[in-house]
Protein backbone atom coordinates (compact mmCIF):
# COMPACT_ATOMS: atom_id res chain seq x y z
CA UNK A 1 0.00 0.00 0.00
CA UNK A 2 2.94 2.71 0.99
CA UNK A 3 4.45 1.42 -2.42
CA UNK A 4 1.40 2.85 -4.07
CA UNK A 5 0.84 6.36 -2.14
CA UNK A 6 4.46 6.72 -3.36
CA UNK A 7 3.56 6.07 -7.15
CA UNK A 8 0.60 8.67 -6.64
CA UNK A 9 2.61 11.61 -4.45
CA UNK A 10 5.70 11.12 -6.89
CA UNK A 11 3.59 11.86 -10.44
CA UNK A 12 6.40 11.98 -13.55
CA UNK A 13 7.77 15.39 -14.26
CA UNK A 14 6.90 16.72 -17.86
CA UNK A 15 8.57 18.72 -20.33
CA UNK A 16 7.19 22.10 -19.97
CA UNK A 17 9.26 23.63 -23.19
CA UNK A 18 10.78 26.14 -20.38
CA UNK A 19 14.52 24.18 -20.48
CA UNK A 20 17.95 25.91 -20.01
CA UNK A 21 20.82 25.38 -22.28
CA UNK A 22 23.51 24.73 -20.52
CA UNK A 23 26.84 26.36 -22.18
CA UNK A 24 30.44 25.33 -21.82
CA UNK A 25 32.46 27.98 -20.68
CA UNK A 26 36.23 28.43 -19.72
CA UNK A 27 36.58 29.67 -16.30
CA UNK A 28 37.07 33.03 -15.12
CA UNK A 29 40.64 33.80 -15.47
CA UNK A 30 42.50 34.36 -12.12
CA UNK A 31 42.62 37.70 -10.55
CA UNK A 32 45.69 39.64 -11.84
CA UNK A 33 47.39 41.85 -9.72
CA UNK A 34 50.56 43.28 -11.97
CA UNK A 35 52.19 44.83 -10.15
CA UNK A 36 51.48 43.37 -6.52
CA UNK A 37 53.09 46.12 -3.98
CA UNK A 38 54.22 46.10 -0.31
CA UNK A 39 53.43 49.13 1.94
CA UNK A 40 54.61 49.62 5.28
CA UNK A 41 54.12 51.48 8.47
CA UNK A 42 57.88 51.95 9.45
CA UNK A 43 60.83 54.00 8.83
CA UNK A 44 61.64 55.01 5.10
CA UNK A 45 65.11 53.82 5.95
CA UNK A 46 64.89 51.17 8.80
CA UNK A 47 67.78 50.38 10.80
CA UNK A 48 68.59 46.99 12.87
CA UNK A 49 65.80 46.76 15.72
CA UNK A 50 63.27 48.87 13.62
CA UNK A 51 59.91 47.59 13.05
CA UNK A 52 57.66 47.28 10.24
CA UNK A 53 54.03 46.72 10.26
CA UNK A 54 53.42 45.78 6.27
CA UNK A 55 50.44 44.45 3.77
CA UNK A 56 50.21 43.59 0.09
CA UNK A 57 47.86 46.02 -2.09
CA UNK A 58 46.87 45.59 -5.50
CA UNK A 59 45.37 48.38 -7.49
CA UNK A 60 45.91 50.33 -4.73
CA UNK A 61 43.67 48.08 -2.63
CA UNK A 62 44.82 46.67 0.46
CA UNK A 63 44.36 42.53 0.66
CA UNK A 64 43.35 41.40 3.83
CA UNK A 65 43.29 37.37 5.34
CA UNK A 66 46.05 35.19 5.95
CA UNK A 67 49.40 36.09 4.34
CA UNK A 68 52.40 34.01 4.18
CA UNK A 69 55.54 36.29 4.51
CA UNK A 70 59.44 35.66 4.08
CA UNK A 71 62.27 37.66 3.81
CA UNK A 72 65.63 36.53 2.48
CA UNK A 73 68.24 36.27 3.85
CA UNK A 74 66.18 34.37 6.50
CA UNK A 75 68.43 35.59 9.45
CA UNK A 76 67.72 39.52 8.51
CA UNK A 77 64.48 39.79 10.46
CA UNK A 78 61.63 38.12 12.67
CA UNK A 79 57.90 37.85 12.45
CA UNK A 80 55.69 38.42 15.08
CA UNK A 81 53.48 36.06 16.22
CA UNK A 82 49.68 36.47 16.33
CA UNK A 83 49.82 39.93 15.34
CA UNK A 84 47.05 41.11 13.10
CA UNK A 85 49.01 42.74 10.57
CA UNK A 86 52.02 41.01 9.35
CA UNK A 87 55.45 42.79 11.48
CA UNK A 88 58.54 42.37 11.00
CA UNK A 89 61.67 43.70 13.16
CA UNK A 90 64.96 43.57 11.17
CA UNK A 91 67.67 41.73 12.94
CA UNK A 92 70.78 42.55 10.33
CA UNK A 93 71.90 45.35 8.16
CA UNK A 94 72.73 44.69 4.69
CA UNK A 95 69.90 44.38 1.43
CA UNK A 96 67.25 41.80 1.86
CA UNK A 97 64.20 41.19 0.36
CA UNK A 98 60.49 41.04 2.02
CA UNK A 99 58.24 38.69 0.53
CA UNK A 100 54.47 38.30 1.16
CA UNK A 101 51.47 36.48 -0.25
CA UNK A 102 47.99 36.68 -0.16
CA UNK A 103 45.71 33.67 -1.90
CA UNK A 104 47.42 34.31 -5.36
CA UNK A 105 48.53 37.32 -5.15
CA UNK A 106 52.64 37.69 -4.12
CA UNK A 107 55.02 41.07 -3.90
CA UNK A 108 58.47 41.50 -2.81
CA UNK A 109 59.73 44.56 -1.79
CA UNK A 110 64.11 45.32 -2.09
CA UNK A 111 64.77 47.20 1.33
CA UNK A 112 68.27 48.25 2.72
CA UNK A 113 68.90 48.14 6.28
CA UNK A 114 71.09 50.42 8.41
CA UNK A 115 73.75 49.44 11.18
Amino acid sequence: MLLALLFVACPEPTDSGDSVVVEDNDPPDPAVCDPAVIEYDGPDEPHVNDVWKFWLTCDGTMHMGVAKVSVDPVDAGSFADGASTPEVTWLKAGTHTLKIQSGTFKGEREVTVLE
